[in-house]
């Protein structure tokens, strides 16, 4: 894992606006909280390669899953999430300096809870 130094709960947080938790079901001190502007930040740039959406672009897209209400945990795929979120790794022209960091660091998340077979919770909340 590159930047998964510690498994527990890391932020890259804002208090004042919705920001996307990551939990992983079975440990649940082990999550990431993430603030909305560095996921839109990553969905701006799409790859282009990409035909279609999947994974949490297509949540993201269309309303659905963590996004479709706030504050409620939604179990992911996070084998589709990883592999989608893995296609945006190809950017470095972001508008944080910290997005590329953010996004692999989703990444090695859910990577980490695909070797250890751990399911992932997500939602959208303050």
């Amino acid at each position: 894992m590159k930047y998964l130094k510690y498994v527990g709960n890391i932020k890259f947080a804002n208090n004042y606006e919705s920001n996307m938790f990551f939990i992983i079901k079975e440990k649940p001190m082990y999550s990431i909280k993430i603030w909305n502007r560095y996921l839109i930040d990553i969905f701006s740039n799409k790859p282009p390669i990409k035909e279609i959406d999947f994974g949490l672009t297509k949540d993201f897209e269309n309303n659905a899953g963590p996004y479709e209400n706030e504050d409620n945990l939604k179990e992911i795929d996070k084998l589709d999430y990883s592999a989608d979120l893995k296609q945006y790794l190809i950017h470095d022209d972001y508008s944080f300096d910290e997005t590329k960091e953010v996004l692999y660091l989703i990444v090695d998340f859910l990577q980490f809870a695909i070797e250890n077979n751990y399911s992932v919770l997500c939602k959208m909340a303050k």
